[in-house]
C-alpha cells in the first residue's frame, strides 16, 4: 500500500515509466506470456501494477490553476 502511494510522487515518474516498458519487454519475450514466472517475480510485478493503476489515477485528477476547484 505504501509504495502504491509512493508511486504518484511525480519525482518517481521516469523510474516508474522504465519499469513498465522493462515488464512489457519480459512479457514480449516470453511470448507474451507469464508462464513460468516464479510466485516472487509475479509478487513483483503485481506490485508493481498497483503502483501504475494508482499513478494513472492520480495524474488523471489533475487540473489547472485556472479551472474551478
Amino acid at each position: 500500500m505504501i509504495n502504491s502511494i509512493l508511486a504518484t510522487d511525480m519525482g518517481l515518474h521516469f523510474q516508474y515509466m522504465s519499469q513498465m516498458h522493462n515488464l512489457k519487454e519480459k512479457i514480449v519475450a516470453n511470448n507474451n506470456s507469464i508462464e513460468g514466472w516464479t510466485e516472487k517475480v509475479l509478487d513483483d510485478q503485481r506490485e508493481l501494477l498497483c503502483c501504475l493503476l494508482l499513478k494513472c489515477a492520480d495524474i488523471c485528477n489533475v487540473v489547472s490553476a485556472g479551472d474551478d476547484l
